[in-house]
């Protein structure tokens, strides 16, 4: 599985590259351009959610909730491909294509959010994130419900508002985990001069890779006398 999300993202690419060269290139009597132009980008849109929810599919740990992504995308797709060359919209179609594509953006978000490496003590800001990922996705599929299918007994430019906030929410708090993960990785992936003791290195002489202390050392194949000494930069 390793491979897999690499495999979706690349396939998507190449398909949604085609659908647009045919849609810009051949001739208009023989393609109807602009289903060819949408089908270029359903694909492009579900296949990015589904390697959104693949990314790390076989590493530990395991995220068995990934794997709603892969068939929520799949048949999201086919009602957008259904409705888009065969028009057959309606209304609970409208409705099921949207709690669908929800399953899937949720579980790549949540996804991308796990993958970040934060301290213990930021562990607050990725559930809330996902959090709000969530309750975007439901406020979303509400209003769709009360246009589409029946009407709820909620006001309709609240949800859009709640909508609009818990987006707000969501995009800011991802754009907070990239930032804090790179920061965190930044400090953690450096050690103090003081506590530096050996180095990884290759003899200049018989090229053996070894590892020899700070300081005065030799090398343990050809004896060569080797002096290291580090300080931090300026």
């Amino acid at each position: 599985h390793s491979r897999l999300a690499g495999s979706v993202g690349v396939g998507a690419t190449a398909v949604t590259f085609a659908a647009f060269m045919i849609a810009i290139w051949a001739p208009e009597r023989l393609i109807q351009e602009a289903k060819w132009f949408e089908s270029g980008s359903a694909v492009f849109t579900i296949g990015l959610l589904v390697f959104l929810g693949l990314v790390g599919a076989g590493a530990e740990p395991r995220r068995p909730w990934r794997w709603l992504a892969p068939p929520a995308g799949v048949i999201a797709f086919a009602l957008w491909m259904s409705n888009v060359w065969l028009g057959t919209e309606s209304a609970f179609g409208a409705v099921l294509f949207s709690v669908l594509v929800s399953v899937a953006a949720v579980v790549g978000h949540a996804n991308l959010c796990l993958l970040a490496k934060l301290p213990s003590d930021w562990g607050w800001l990725r559930g809330g994130t996902i959090g709000a990922s969530m309750l975007t996705a439901a406020f979303i599929d509400l209003i769709i419900v009360d246009q589409e299918y029946v009407t709820i007994a909620w006001d309709g430019e609240l949800l859009g508002r709640l909508s609009a906030a818990a987006a707000i929410a969501a995009g800011c708090g991802t754009m907070a985990l990239l930032v804090l993960a790179r920061i965190s990785r930044g400090v953690a992936g450096e050690t103090p001069v003081a506590e530096l003791s050996e180095m990884s290195v290759i003899c200049p002489r018989c090229r053996k890779k070894q590892s020899i202390d700070i300081g005065e050392s030799s090398c343990s194949k050809c004896g060569l006398r080797i002096s290291i000494r580090v300080k931090e930069s300026l």
